[in-house]
């Protein structure tokens, strides 16, 4: 039970050996010569050799290398040898094997341990500190919990805690410890004082949900694109406020601002409802997808509540009474802020997919070395501007503790949100050869700055028209800025 290599070798064999048995699961034992032979003579990860030719310093002619031969018609005849010849050849070969297989192991550790490190998170603990303690439960020895207060007494090698446990001193690792909050005593006492004097009165204990940042054992990187962030929205653009290149001359900031001042009604945080593109959600099963909603933590339910109101009137939500029912999680960044998103994984594993392409990073910067001007442009939460087909708004339904609402318009985390957004876009850039699209982010390039000034007139008069919300992050950069960085892209 504590060799790793050993149980990783027992769950793999019993894998192949569960696929192997399907048909007759009763004669199982009769599979386990041929599949001990197969697993040997195939190349292992890491040392890129196969465990017969370690072991026996040669391949093995198994099954299939006898009928490739058969077939091929490459039959090599034997190499006629004296004894000694042989041995010394063998000892030869298994010593180079061998060394090849430890420089291959190395390398695959190290990756191993690069890509282990990327999420690991370091427990450091000082002396004295109050830390609790994972240890199984009184009553079930698998099942743990955390435990104490106790105090750290000496720290023993890098990741060794010496704990004191009611008189008892015992050493823990620290992936076994949590610090230990102690709660603000007069926050504490200033709450009591508020609180009715009453011989009945109770309060009741409550459990919260954040997830740290999605990367843990159950939420990885493809889970957080998928989740629809709400918040962080809803101020206004303000023409002044936009970014211009330092290398333009005045002549031309004056020409860009005059721009920016005609179109002013679409340079804006503030999504509207475009008119090219309807967002449809095509489902394997009518059954509806229904959750019970995800615990929220008490200190942010104003912040979502807040949220969720600005959101119904601006109408990109509203109450809802379908049976479908997603639900709202809390993910806890890397700097410590919270993020709330609508978890619409169950729902995106029924939905068809839409293969329409984005357009590849490489066909991007065709033919812009003659280019001389570059404007980017956001669109401004475009999602949120692209409207749902009517009978497809109940299936984006989600649920809070308090409420039920759906979308009225694209929410971002949906199964084809990046088709519907790629073929809206295109519909709004086409016969415009100087301008190329990659998700909501439009690139201007031009070789004269008349043509960027018209480029931009007529691409912001597309906006207006299909009610498009635009803002300008990076404005007419000379060419020393290469047009990889104008997108940020490595």
């Amino acid at each position: 039970m504590c060799n790793g290599l050993v149980e990783r070798f027992n769950a793999t064999l019993k894998t192949c050996l569960r696929r192997l048995c399907s048909e007759q699961p009763r004669k199982w034992h009769r599979y386990i010569n041929p599949l001990l032979f197969a697993y040997r003579e195939v190349s292992q990860e890491s040392t890129h050799f196969a465990p017969f030719e370690l072991l026996c310093g040669r391949t093995v002619r198994g099954p299939m290398h006898i009928l490739r031969e058969l077939w091929t018609k490459e039959i090599k005849e034997p190499d006629v040898k004296s004894s000694y010849e042989y041995v010394l050849n063998l000892l030869e070969r298994l010593d180079d094997t061998l060394n090849i297989a430890h420089e291959e192991v190395e390398k695959a550790q190290g990756q191993q341990q690069h890509h282990y490190d990327r999420t690991a998170k370091r427990r450091k603990f000082s002396v004295g500190e109050k830390v609790l303690v994972l240890l199984p439960t009184d009553s079930n020895k698998f099942l743990m919990q955390w435990k104490g207060s106790f105090e750290i007494v000496t720290a023993v090698g890098i990741n060794d805690y010496r704990i004191n446990m009611g008189g008892k001193k015992k050493s823990f690792h620290a992936n076994l410890l949590k610090g230990y909050i102690a709660r603000d005593q007069d926050a504490s006492q200033a709450t009591t004082e508020e609180r009715p004097s009453t011989s009945s009165c109770t309060i009741p204990a409550a459990s919260v949900t954040v997830i740290e940042d999605l990367e843990g054992e159950h939420f990885n990187d493809s889970d957080c694109e998928a989740l629809s962030e709400l918040g962080e929205w809803g101020s206004e653009e303000i023409v002044n406020d936009l970014k211009y290149s330092d290398e333009l001359t005045p002549d031309q900031r004056r020409q860009l601002e005059e721009v920016a001042l005609i179109y002013s009604s679409i340079l804006s945080f503030c999504p509207d409802t475009a008119s090219t593109e309807e967002h449809c959600i095509e489902l394997t099963s009518s059954i509806p997808v229904r959750q019970r909603p995800y615990p929220v933590p008490y200190a942010m339910r104003q912040t979502l509540g807040d949220e969720l109101r600005e959101m119904e009137d601006l109408g990109i939500i509203r109450k809802s009474s379908s049976p479908y029912a997603s639900p709202v999680v809390v993910v806890k960044k890397k700097d410590g802020t919270n993020r709330v998103c609508n978890d619409y994984r169950r729902l995106n594993k029924l939905t068809i997919f839409d293969p329409q392409a984005m357009t590849p990073q490489a066909d991007i910067f065709q033919g812009m070395e003659k280019d001389q001007y570059f404007s980017k442009i956001d669109l401004s939460k475009v999602y949120w501007q692209i409207p749902l087909r009517k009978e497809d708004i109940l299936k984006t339904a989600f649920v809070t503790i308090d409420c039920h609402y759906e979308f009225q318009r694209m929410p971002f985390g949906m199964m084809n949100f990046g088709a519907t957004l790629t073929s809206a876009v295109k519909k709004l850039l086409c016969r415009k050869d100087n301008v190329v699209d990659y998700i909501d982010d439009l690139l201007i390039h031009t070789e004269t700055w008349e043509a960027h000034v018209k480029t931009l007139s007529e691409l912001f008069k597309r906006f207006q028209e299909a009610n498009y919300e635009a803002t300008i992050r990076a404005m007419t950069d000379e060419l020393k800025i290469q047009p990889y960085q104008a997108l940020n892209v490595i």
